[in-house]
Parts: structure tokens; sequence; C-alpha cells
């Protein structure tokens, strides 16, 4: 049984996350989806993580979450969002990823970071117009991601 972590990474924020929890937990295996399909196999541990923008994930994670249900349910799963998405609003969730939620055992909030660095000028912009940020910020909630080395290891 093999414990994977599959994102997709556009900041670097859910790849920072997987190497977190990778430090505490050296048997996973950190896959980048650009790269190709992970040899995923039932009952291996699946986190699944994604970036959430503007109110929806990220567009190949969407992809491999529609194209690999019955796998994803089959596993022991987490879906990992890195964005600014709170518990008081975790609706925005359900609408964007519609009936794809039920496939995960759990769900976790990873929080955010902002590399302005990472960003084109428009996106910078924006981030700055939007969400008031004019500096690099990191508010990774690290508690959540050790909460997911439980779920796994268990």
């Amino acid at each position: 049984m093999k414990k994977w972590y599959i994102y997709s990474t556009k900041q670097g924020t859910t790849k920072k996350c997987g190497e977190y929890i990778k430090e505490k937990e050296d048997e996973l295996i950190l896959h980048n989806i650009k790269t190709g399909e992970p040899k995923v196999t039932k009952g291996d541990s699946v986190i699944v993580a994604t970036s959430f923008y503007i109110g929806k994930p990220n567009k190949k994670i969407s992809e491999y979450i529609k194209n690999n249900q019955e796998l994803i349910k089959a596993c022991n799963s987490t879906l990992l969002v890195c964005g600014t998405v709170e518990e008081d609003n975790k609706d925005i969730l359900e609408k964007s990823f519609q009936d794809n939620l039920t496939l995960f055992d759990h769900v976790v909030l990873g929080g955010h970071a902002f590399d302005l660095k990472q960003l084109n000028f428009m996106e910078k912009q924006i981030i700055k117009k939007v969400a008031n940020v004019t500096e690099n910020q990191d508010h990774i909630k690290y508690e959540n991601l050790d909460k997911i080395m439980e779920q796994i290891s268990g």
C-alpha cells in the first residue's frame, strides 16, 4: 500500500504543503499531475491537493478527480484545498466540486500563501486590489496538514 500526494501548483502552495507532509511521512510519494497520471491502486492512501482561485479548483486536478472517481472511493482519500476558503464559507466548495466532495473520506482546508514573485503583472495587480496584499504572506494551516498525517497513517 502506497501513500500518494497528488497536486498541481501555480504559485507553489500545494507543493509546499506536500513537502511539509513528506518531511514527516518519508514514504509519501509527491506527484505533480502535470507530469502524467500517478500509478495509484485500490487501497492506497491518496491526498489530492488543489489550489482554489476565484471559486474554482485547479483544472488538471478537477479532471483527475472526474476521471478517477471509483479509484478515489476505493482509497483512503483526502482532498486538500489550498486557498482563502474558510470553515464558514465551505459551501463554495460544494458548489465547485458538485458531487465529487463525497468521493473523499476527508476534506481539509490547507490555508493559503501569496508569493508575489510567482505572479505575472496582472495577477499581482488583482491580488493587490482584491486581497489587499502588497507583500508575500504565508497563512498555511500547518495544524490541518498534521491532521492529514494522522488520517493517512491510521
